[in-house]
């Protein structure tokens, strides 16, 4: 991007990623590339995994000021915590999948 920034746009911003792992893996599983990239910034958007200890690691009370607060993602309503789960897992697999066919085992 640094050596020809003409050659990026808004348009390419979205597929940089799967047109940089393309350029080193070939074009074959392109689909899977972005699906993957898609899903995994659609979750992360939504809140980073690190970040998700409500305050517990930080719950000392030395400053007075740090609570624990309850999640972002309704554990008993809507499925939002096993959905998240769910798409986490199918993002592993499907990378799995690609490391399989690349390195033949």
């Amino acid at each position: 991007m640094a050596f020809d920034i003409d050659s990026f746009n808004f348009e390419r911003a979205a597929n940089y990623r799967t047109e940089w792992l393309c350029g080193m893996l070939g074009d074959d599983y392109r689909t899977e590339y972005q699906d993957v990239i898609n899903s995994f910034y659609k979750l992360a958007f939504a809140r980073k995994p690190e970040f998700m200890g409500w305050g517990y690691q930080w719950a000392t009370d030395k400053h007075g000021r740090e609570r624990n607060t309850d999640t972002d993602f309704s554990l008993a309503n809507y499925r939002e915590v096993d959905t998240r789960l769910a798409e986490y897992q199918s993002d592993r697999k499907c990378g799995r999948k690609n490391i399989e066919q690349f390195t033949g085992r």
